[in-house]
């Protein structure tokens, strides 16, 4: 199953470095990190966001 695993650069709730680890665990997962963003991403950078899970979207079909 495609998986896709965002964590924001400066999370401390979920440190970035957790989110990696779990997504290297998981066989074929990507795994993008937002700059600059903590633990929301999709609202802290939406940008970045969206374009993060259209590129994933796009790769995955």
């Amino acid at each position: 199953m495609p998986t896709l695993v965002i964590s924001g650069q400066l999370d401390t709730l979920v440190p970035a470095a957790h989110s990696r680890r779990i997504a290297e665990r998981i066989s074929g997962a990507k795994y993008v990190e937002i700059a600059g963003a903590l633990h929301n991403p999709m609202d802290e950078r939406p940008q970045a966001f969206v374009k993060a899970v259209r590129s994933f979207l796009e790769t995955s079909q």
